[in-house]
């Protein structure tokens, strides 16, 4: 807990003061049971629907919105803001939903500066200085790439699941030529290829 409150029941608070929010997913590989009181909770403080989709394996971020894309995408859902469950932030949701409206990109990314020591620990990004659009990106190269740092918060376009698919697929398909054995995990900068933007935030 945080200031006595569980880590993720701040991203819950946050999310809750997006306008129009539909309702809140939670994705996990953990037993269904343990999070029954927890969003019966959530439902009752915040008058929001609250639902928990358990995955059979860690699938990654990318993988998990996957494997439940068809429930995500019910209600003609616009825009998906996902958030790893183990960082903290002031989390300026509403601010980025507003960025990706604005650009309108397939995904905008919360990143953030750190020194270099700290950012061979993090997914790091290379972003055009001129158009913040994502040019490249370091999953935890363990060496110097780039002091901004993936946050691990995202706003996504709806389109974005297909481009998802398609670079499931080509991982894969690069995978069985190469002989490597297949894996699930899918991380959302996998597709840099198309235009995702990075918004450096300053963390309070």
């Amino acid at each position: 807990p945080i200031a006595g409150i569980e880590t993720i029941g701040h991203h819950i608070h946050a999310l809750t003061k997006i306008q129009n929010l539909k309702e809140i997913i939670l994705i996990g590989y953990y037993a269904k049971q343990k999070f029954a009181t927890f969003i019966r909770l959530v439902e009752s403080t915040y008058q929001i629907k609250c639902i928990y989709l358990e995955e059979n394996a860690a699938l990654g971020t990318g993988g998990g919105l996957l494997k439940f894309k068809n429930r995500i995408l019910s209600d003609e859902t616009q825009y998906i803001v996902v958030m790893h469950a183990d960082i903290c932030s002031n989390f300026p949701l509403q601010e980025l939903i507003d960025f990706q409206k604005q650009h309108q990109g397939i995904a905008t990314i919360m990143a953030v500066k750190v020194d270099a020591e700290t950012s061979k620990k993090m997914g790091q990004l290379v972003k055009d200085v001129n158009t913040n659009e994502l040019m490249h990106h370091a999953e935890k190269p363990g060496s110097y790439v780039s002091s901004l740092v993936n946050c691990g918060v995202y706003v996504l376009d709806s389109r974005c699941m297909g481009h998802l698919e398609m670079a499931k697929i080509q991982r894969d398909s690069e995978m069985q030529l190469s002989g490597s054995v297949s894996y699930t995990h899918l991380t959302l900068p996998t597709i840099y290829s198309v235009q995702i933007s990075v918004v450096a935030v300053s963390l309070q």
